[in-house]
């Protein structure tokens, strides 16, 4: 019988990130999601018939008929859409372009009178001027013979007429339509064209149910004069305002057009006319004499405000309607928002006067068919009232245009209006002097045309102004060159100061002697400048600056501010002040650490500016403010200084590509020379912080030969230089060269500068980095750890309350116990000290997420050693467990907690899993945390792996209780393949990629298929993992078990095993080198000196041999851990294969009381020598 193959846990933990630093870069909101707007459906498609259908009482002419026309040069007619009295339209194809027009055709061709044709050409040319989309578009006009014609967009829809007939409208659509039509005739308006002929007949919807105003036959061109057509002024009488009903053509105007875009609304809400009697003349007397039925009393579902409208548009007098287009839209328009309209019903007063002017004479009907019969005159009567009705409508005209007068965006659109208006009212009095309102508003006017005569004075002396301020601007200009010029010449003994000021190797009172020494020639600057207020403005600043790099701050600003004083037309005082606020922060604020995150490298969070420089960076902003106020620059200094406040403000605003974009522009300018030093200090932050590194190297480097003994610049290198180890080793490059460069600068800062504190604390990180390196390639790393732990010693000996150093130190003590732990050393001590670390750090910081993030991974860590080697670790994962959930109380989004949360989860099935306890649900729950982590951050290697990891330790509890693990463990394979994918350098991902493999062969095997081809595949990926890392223990152990369980495929298939099982023989030994008390390559090589042994005995060979080698192997196993269930099922295996069946029965006794039920081979394997040996007497 072949024994179980013992399923061992390596103590090798899986990939658990730390937080190499106590913070991460935070993540921003989620995106917003724009909603789409609802599309209004559209109508149903029907044939167009302009001109048709105009209502109950259409005015008619005779009918002309005849055949289409043809030879129309350049049209083909396809069918008639419409006759009129003019002419007839037809739906025809315009050959060169091949579109579908709406062809119109003068009837009466060369028979028409001159009337009849200016006719016919207005209504062309007016409608050809406005290009509004709901006009109908004139595309060309010609002649052809005696065929005189236009063409224009043919409109794909009935008109509202018909829209109406069909009952097709609701009163909201009737006042949308409205509303658009009235913007129409506004846009009209305001090109001076009047349609006169407003009517539902002329209203076309097109088939998307967009309205579009036709038919301008009877349009008043107000730019032009035109020929007068003895009744063509009527229009429609239906819908014709009473001032075009009774002949006034003088007095029609745009609020015409608004009270026939009224009747039209009318009509679309009540379904008829507003007037429908029974004879034109019963019409036109309705019109003049009698008020419309409120439309709510023919249809009660109209709400009052669109009745209130109606009715407005409506009125009797011009003045009491809406005065313009827009009006009467803008009032839908609130309508149609649920705003309060602006229009109001009439009040009973209002009535009642209507009611007794109706009533104080009645026309005769003989005399109203008079008027219809001379073309409907001018109506009589009433010579003073018709003066004084006169005198308010003008009154009411000036008034609208100087409404639009106050509203105009320009000067002389205003005065142009104003002027309108009071000629008009000048106009009106003469015709009644004494009627107050024309006097007020001629008064008004007139103060308003004043007012835009003085605005002119004003703006011309300001010019005047202007123009000797420019001059006297242009020659302090020339003298603050001059100043520049002379600057130029110090330049030597400038930099010789500002090397002495920045050289941390002299003591104080050596830079103020040889600093005095150099100071000469700026003194003698100074004393050479001229007195004049330019010249001496300029010098005084650039001294103020020349101290402040000398190092003397409060003298520089006194100067700077002495020079602001000079000459406030000069901005150099304010900005040399400026600059030295942002040369502080810029020195003394230090640069966030670089991190690897999840998907790379990362900046870490700010140590943060103390609160007196966030005042300072106000007061920059607003030095820098009254700095731009400044009028005098000199030459090109406007632009070059422009340049390094905008770089400075978007370094601010962490702009990084901006910002170097205006420091590079700045360190150009020759102005701007001696500011050379702050301007690549600021560059080469901003590049850091942008992540290209290297060009801040360069930047430092060319800052050192200005400044050689500053220890800024190496501790500032050694900071890039970590980063770029950083971003090489994210690449799976090699970062050990550029981690010992960065070591080599910080040694060069300490020694300029021993109390740099942050030079030891980087230093430390970076040896951290450095022994990481070296245990991922093999090499003993310790010696980098205890180098690391010295420098944190350090740092806590002067900064006792250094959260960050207490953080790298948590960090150190768990790689160093994890090291420990692989070499089968005790490192309880260390994981302690790790523990002990965190439990500072939190003292003073507990509201740092990746504190309690990091104190779980060293406690999962003491505890996954101690399950190890005999103890129970589950109390002390459950512990890390609950840091876990407090990390991510603190960050909901840390993906990095999740992924060490998952791991625990793992680490607790792996431990009810050997107990004999179904791990199902621990399993389960890292499953869903790291899914969690990765999509947070979908490139998260490790939290790719471990899901693979997981889920094949869960294939393999399945196959264990003998059920199917294929949907785990090929769900795992996929997992695996993402994270290589990701990073093809990542070791851990070709070693789980082979575990799940193996397992998948395994149960294969157990289905009677051939598993060579997936465990090749897994063998493979593991070779992979050995060739990128020969010290990765985990791969040999995983390799080992596939040799393992292949030569025991082998052996029940006829294939000799024995190749197989010195392969497995071979890398458990190599892990053993590595880790000798490896529990897991002690069982495994166990198994397969035991399978040996079997192939032996088969064979005739001598099995005793390999019987002693796995008994030892098995035996050291338990010394190391009693608790393991596999250990004492496989030493069973191999008494037996000895014969010694007494002590095989006892030792699946012990595994039997470990794992109970849960294993059935176990019980299987009591059952059967129980049998074998017979009823007990």
């Amino acid at each position: 019988m072949t024994p179980h193959e013992p399923q061992v846990p390596d103590p090798t933990l899986l990939d658990r990130t730390p937080s190499d630093t106590p913070t991460i870069a935070s993540f921003g909101p989620p995106p917003t999601i724009a909603t789409p707007g609802l599309q209004r459906a559209g109508l149903t498609p029907t044939q167009a018939t302009p001109g048709a259908g105009a209502g109950p009482m259409p005015l008619t002419a005779n009918r002309v008929t005849g055949p289409p026309p043809t030879g129309l040069a350049g049209y083909e007619v396809l069918d008639e859409i419409a006759h009129g009295g003019m002419g007839v339209v037809y739906r025809a194809r315009q050959i060169g372009l091949d579109r579908v027009v709406a062809l119109k055709v003068m009837i009466a061709g060369e028979h028409a009178s001159p009337e009849l044709l200016e006719r016919f050409q207005r209504e062309a040319r007016a409608a050809a001027k406005l290009q509004h989309p709901n006009i109908v578009q004139i595309y060309d006009v010609g002649r052809d013979g005696s065929k005189h014609f236009f063409t224009m967009r043919h409109v794909d829809g009935p008109s509202l007429a018909d829209r109406i007939k069909k009952k097709e409208v609701t009163p909201r659509r009737a006042v949308e339509i409205a509303r658009k039509v009235a913007l129409a005739l506004d846009y009209a308006h305001s090109h001076g064209v009047i349609h006169r002929d407003v009517k539902p007949a002329n209203i076309l919807v097109d088939s998307q149910g967009e309205p579009h105003l036709a038919d301008f036959g009877l349009a008043k061109d107000l730019s032009c004069e035109g020929v007068t057509v003895p009744g063509a002024s009527l229009g429609t009488p239906n819908y014709a305002p009473p001032e075009q009903a009774s002949g006034d053509t003088e007095r029609v105007d745009a609020r015409s057009d608004v009270y026939a875009l009224g009747a039209s609304l009318y009509e679309a809400l009540t379904g008829r006319p507003p007037f429908a009697g029974d004879s034109i003349f019963a019409v036109l007397k309705d019109v003049l004499a009698t008020d419309p039925v409120p439309p709510r009393k023919v249809n009660p579902k109209i709400q009052r405000d669109i009745e209130t409208i109606c009715l407005k548009a409506m009125e009797k007098s011009q003045e009491r309607r809406y005065q313009t287009a827009k009006e009467m839209a803008d009032d839908i328009g609130r309508y149609l928002e649920g705003e309060p309209i602006l229009a109001r019903p009439a009040s009973w007063a209002e009535r009642q006067w209507r009611r007794a002017m109706k009533n104080r004479g009645v026309v005769a009907p003989t005399a109203v068919a008079v008027l219809v019969v001379i073309g409907f005159g001018a109506w009589v009567g009433f010579d003073a009232w018709q003066t004084s009705r006169r005198v308010r409508e003008e009154v009411a005209t000036a008034a609208t245009w100087e409404r639009q007068a106050d509203a105009a965006p320009s000067r002389d659109d205003r005065r142009a209006l104003y002027t309108k208006a009071r000629d008009l009212l000048v106009g009106a009095i003469r015709l009644d002097k004494g009627n107050g309102a024309a006097n007020e508003a001629l008064a008004r006017v007139t103060g308003r045309l004043d007012a835009i005569a003085k605005e002119e004075e004003r703006e011309q002396q300001a010019a005047q102004d202007k123009a000797d301020s420019a001059s006297s601007a242009l020659a302090k200009s020339q003298l603050v060159s001059k100043a520049f010029a002379r600057w130029a010449r110090v330049s030597g003994a400038l930099a010789q100061i500002e090397a002495i000021a920045y050289d941390d190797r002299l003591s104080e009172a050596e830079k103020a002697s040889q600093s005095e020494a150099a100071w000469p020639p700026i003194e003698r600057f100074l004393k050479e400048t001229p007195e004049d207020s330019a010249s001496r403005g300029a010098a005084l600043a650039l001294v103020g600056w020349a101290m402040r790099v000398r190092g003397d701050e409060r003298g520089a600003v006194m100067k700077m501010r002495e020079a602001a004083e000079a000459d406030p037309d000069l901005p150099f005082g304010r900005l040399m002040e400026a600059l030295d606020i942002f040369l502080q922060l810029v020195e003394i604020q230090p640069l966030p650490s670089m991190v690897i995150g999840p998907t790379g490298i990362e900046v870490g969070e700010s140590r943060g500016v103390p609160e007196n420089m966030d005042v300072a960076a106000k007061h920059l902003a607003k030095l820098f403010a009254e700095a731009r106020a400044a009028r005098v620059w000199g030459k090109e200094g406007a632009e070059d200084f422009a340049a390094c406040m905008e770089g400075i403000l978007a370094m601010q605003a962490g702009e990084w590509a901006k910002a170097d974009e205006c420091f590079t522009r700045a360190l150009t300018a020759p102005d701007l020379a001696a500011f050379e030093s702050g301007l690549l200090l600021g560059r080469s932050e901003v590049r850091y912080m942008a992540e290209r590194l290297q060009e801040s190297l360069d930047d430092l480097a060319a800052l050192a030969k200005a400044r050689p003994g500053w220890s800024t610049i190496p501790f500032r290198e050694g900071q890039a230089l970590y980063a770029l180890a950083l971003e090489g080793a994210c690449k799976g490059e090699d970062p050990r060269a550029r981690l010992q460069e960065s070591i080599a600068r910080f040694n060069e800062s300490i020694a300029l500068k021993d109390e740099n504190l942050e030079a030891y604390a980087n230093r430390s990180v970076a040896w951290q980095l450095l022994g990481e390196a070296d245990l991922a390639r093999g090499v003993d790393p310790l010696p980098s750890f205890r180098k690391a732990l010295e420098d944190f010693e350090e740092v806590l000996a002067r900064a006792p309350d250094h959260v960050n150093t207490y953080v790298n130190l948590g960090n150190v003590g768990i790689l160093t116990g994890q090291v420990q732990a692989s070499r089968g050393e005790d490192p309880l001590a260390s994981f302690d000290r790790a523990i002990a670390a965190f439990d500072q750090a939190l003292a003073r910081r507990p509201d740092m997420a990746e504190i309690y993030n990091n104190r779980g991974n060293a406690i999962c860590s003491r505890a996954d050693w101690q399950g190890s080697h005999g103890g129970d670790p589950r109390e002390g994962i459950r512990k890390a467990i609950r840091d876990y959930d407090e990390a991510l109380r603190l960050r909901p989004r840390m993906a990095s907690a999740f992924n060490n949360r998952g791991t625990a989860w793992n680490d607790l099935g792996q431990c009810e899993a050997a107990r004999g306890v179904d791990p199902t649900t621990s399993y389960e729950k890292g499953i869903v945390d790291f899914g969690r982590a990765s999509t947070i951050e979908p490139k998260y290697v490790e939290a790719w792996v471990n899901l693979g990891q997981t889920r094949a330790n869960l294939g393999e509890w399945l196959l264990q209780t003998r059920k199917d693990p294929s949907g785990p463990l090929e769900k795992a394979i996929e997992d695996l393949g993402r994270a290589i994918a990701l990073n093809p350098a990542f070791v851990g991902a070709y070693d789980t990629r082979g575990v799940a493999g193996r397992l998948l062969g395994h149960w294969e095997a157990s289905q009677g298929k051939d598993p060579r081809a997936t465990w090749d595949a897994a063998v493979q990926a593991l070779d992979e993992a050995t060739r990128r890392n020969a010290g990765f223990a985990n791969a040999y152990n995983n390799r080992g078990l596939i040799w393992l369980s292949r030569a025991e495929w082998e052996a029940k298939a006829g294939i000799d095993p024995l190749p197989s099982l010195e392969k497995g023989i071979a890398d458990n030994g190599r892990l053993l080198e590595l880790n000798p008390s490896s529990l897991a390559a002690l069982c495994n090589r166990g198994s397969c000196w035991a399978r040996k042994a079997e192939a032996e005995k088969r064979l005739g060979k001598d099995p005793l041999p390999s019987i002693e080698k796995a008994m030892a192997d098995y035996k050291k196993a338990l010394s190391i851990n009693p608790r393991v269930y596999q250990v004492y099922q496989c030493l069973g295996s191999v008494f037996e294969l000895s014969g010694e069946d007494a002590k095989a029965l006892e030792s699946y006794q012990r595994a039997y009381a470990i794992v109970g039920d849960s294993c059935p081979e176990v019980k299987e394997a009591i059952d059967r020598l129980k049998a074998k040996k017979g009823p007990e007497r």
